[in-house]
């Protein structure tokens, strides 16, 4: 998280916390905003109610009390100037006990009582007496009072409050909002990336598991022609075999001609002169016979080296078999690793082919939505704009409330009784 969302996100908190202090307002105990109450007995004469009122023009009402301070009624400075403004009001009420005009049906609550729950009872009253002060008490004893003024004054402050606290919010919603949507347009291009990514992986995926078969269809060539060269190779060791038992044959066939060479040569002597000539051909053929059990036992030697090489390329056949064996083994598990790598790839293709969608519906989502906060900002600002308006309207006409004219008219006519 960046310095800048971390501010934001302390501001937010702190915009929460006010508008809970402003919900908080009509939630709290009357008393809290009790006012002082002026109190008179309920004996007491109207004449004292007027000169009191003419002495303490900040208070606009009287309540009147039992002897325990228990609230009886209560007297509102313009309703007793319209009742002393009528014909004969003087007259009948001047000199006579209070009790006679106060209002005994007024409002009267426990200070535990909540704002907005005194707020409804005040505004729910009839025109008549819907600007008079409500009376707060505590265990039955009238503690003070509050005006219609400062009631609507309250509810209205709370509800400027409260509106600009949730235009505030809803800016800040937006704010974040916006910001979501440029993630989630963030979070699509990267999707498109990587779709695009996972497309040349297949294709190299594809190339890599052609090279792969063409590798085995090479490996399963080589053991062919290994499995062919030691079929050359086992003919070859028993067609020589057999040449060693014509080699045995051939000496065996040298040692009788010799022999036979030298018995002619015996006989020879004895022929004399005779017999020279036969001496000689008998020497020749000895010396031919000599010669041809050499070659045949060159031959045997040379044989035996050639079975110990066709031997030794028996063994490297048979080990280059072994390693061709264990070539296609790796060969196989690399071709079923690969095989799961392209299945995994296909599948992650898809999986991002499925977070590109979303994260494209959620861009557009936002932005939906983003548009319809900002007419709800629009809205709570307008709202927080009217609710300021009323609450200073409303101040106007408390100050302005009760029959002026009325207090005038009585006021000439007590000086004219005097």
């Amino acid at each position: 998280m960046s310095y800048q969302e971390l501010r934001n996100g302390q501001k937010m908190q702190c915009e929460k916390e006010q508008l809970k202090i402003a919900e908080s307002i009509a939630l709290m105990p009357i008393g809290r905003f009790a006012e002082p109450a002026p109190m008179l007995g309920e004996n007491s004469a109207t004449r004292d109610v007027v000169a009191f009122l003419e002495e303490n023009q900040n208070y606009n009402g009287v309540v009147i009390v039992s002897g325990g301070k228990k609230p009886l009624g209560l007297v509102m400075r313009d309703q007793l100037f319209a009742h002393l403004g009528k014909r004969y009001g003087v007259s009948v009420y001047y000199d006579r006990p209070v009790r006679r005009i106060m209002t005994s049906d007024c409002i009267i609550v426990d200070q535990q009582a909540l704002v907005i729950d005194v707020c409804q009872l005040a505004t729910q009253r009839e025109a008549a007496t819907l600007y008079d002060n409500v009376i707060i008490t505590n265990q039955g004893r009238c503690v003070g009072m509050i005006t219609i003024k400062k009631l609507l004054t309250l509810m209205n402050c709370n509800q400027v409050n409260v509106a600009r606290g949730q235009a505030s919010l809803l800016t800040q919603t937006s704010e974040r909002i916006a910001l979501i949507t440029d993630q989630a347009q963030a979070i699509a291009d990267l999707s498109v990336e990587a779709h695009r990514n996972a497309e040349q992986m297949n294709g190299y995926t594809d190339e890599g598991r052609l090279a792969l078969n063409q590798a085995l269809h090479e490996i399963d060539t080589i053991d062919q022609t290994v499995d062919h060269q030691m079929e050359i190779m086992n003919q070859l060791l028993e067609e020589s075999k057999e040449i060693e038992p014509i080699s045995q044959m051939i000496r065996q066939l040298a040692d009788q001609t010799n022999l036979l060479a030298f018995n002619a040569s015996i006989e020879a002597a004895r022929a004399g002169v005779h017999g020279r000539g036969f001496a000689v051909v008998a020497e020749e053929v000895r010396k031919l016979a000599d010669e041809t059990n050499t070659a045949a036992r060159q031959i045997s030697s040379l044989l035996r080296q050639v079975l110990i090489k066709i031997d030794e390329a028996d063994r490297c056949a048979q080990e280059a078999k072994n390693r061709s064996m264990s070539t296609r083994k790796v060969a196989d598990q690399v071709h079923n690793a690969w095989i799961q790598i392209f299945g995994a790839i296909k599948i992650s293709g898809e999986h991002v082919n499925g977070i590109t969608g979303l994260a494209h519906d959620i861009a557009q989502e936002s932005e939906e939505l983003l548009q319809a906060i900002r007419v709800l900002v629009e809205q709570a600002q307008k709202t927080a704009g009217e609710s300021a308006t009323t609450a200073v309207t409303s101040s106007m006409s408390s100050e302005e409330e009760g029959p002026q004219g009325a207090f005038t008219t009585v006021m000439d006519e007590l000086a004219t009784g005097a």
